[in-house]
């Protein structure tokens, strides 16, 4: 079980730790255990894959874009519980600790770099740029 800190300005960062991994889905161990499938984090990876983005953690504003906001209007479809831009944080940091995202900070903005290392074949784009429910498609990741 890694006990790792979540991203953004030292004074701002909280532990946490969790249990599985990217590959194979985790469980946040606080309050609730909320647990994160394997199915979202490869939608992540798939959807921002190669591209530089904002964290947009904020629970009352997240920065359209971001992961946070896209979490939330994802996780319901792909995921057993509906997760805020709160629990982003949380899937940054594993997605960082795990080597699959760099992250800077950017005044007390956290930037989060994802790599271009993945063949997704086969795999659905998803389009979630408008409101309705995706279709659940299976993506596995391999790095190239």
């Amino acid at each position: 079980m890694p006990t790792i800190t979540t991203l953004g300005h030292p004074s701002k960062r909280t532990e946490f730790t969790y249990t599985g991994s990217v590959k194979s889905g985790v469980i946040l161990e606080y309050t609730g255990r909320p647990h994160v499938s394997e199915e979202l984090f490869n939608a992540i990876l798939h959807r921002f894959n190669g591209q530089t983005i904002p964290g947009g953690f904020s629970m009352t504003n997240p920065p359209p874009g971001g992961l946070g906001d896209w979490v939330q209007l994802v996780s319901p479809f792909m995921n057993t519980v509906k997760l805020t831009p709160r629990h982003a944080s949380h899937i940054a940091a594993i997605l960082a600790h795990e080597s699959h995202i760099t992250t800077t900070l950017l005044g007390s903005a956290v930037i989060l770099h994802f790599k271009d290392r993945y063949d997704w074949r086969p795999c659905s784009e998803f389009n979630f740029n408008i409101i309705r429910r995706p279709a659940r498609v299976k993506c596995r990741m391999s790095t190239t």
